[in-house]
């Protein structure tokens, strides 16, 4: 009834990096749950000692895989030229 009053990926695009790093972490709990992650040394009782296994897994290979770094870059000149344009049709 009042869309407006929640967040969504339609009225709060930025948070889309939010919800794939959430959906990354969700699938890891799944994975690690079900046993898929055995062969990375990660089981599904995980303990103190298995967080750098985690650490290493989810930095070095999940969040290079989904190229998450690309949610926080931009093309400059692209940008410049495009803002540039703007102003001029201001004028």
């Amino acid at each position: 009834q009042h869309p407006e009053a929640a967040y969504n990926l339609i009225n709060s695009p930025h948070l889309k990096p939010a919800v794939l790093l959430d959906s990354i972490l969700m699938q890891f709990t799944c994975d690690a749950n079900e046993g898929k992650l055995l062969s990375k040394g990660i089981p599904a009782e995980i303990q103190e000692h298995h967080l750098q296994l985690i650490r290493h897994y989810l930095l070095d290979e999940k969040l290079i895989e989904y190229r998450l770094w690309e949610y926080y870059i931009c093309n400059i000149d692209l940008i410049v030229e495009e803002f540039s344009r703007k102003l001029t049709l201001l004028n």
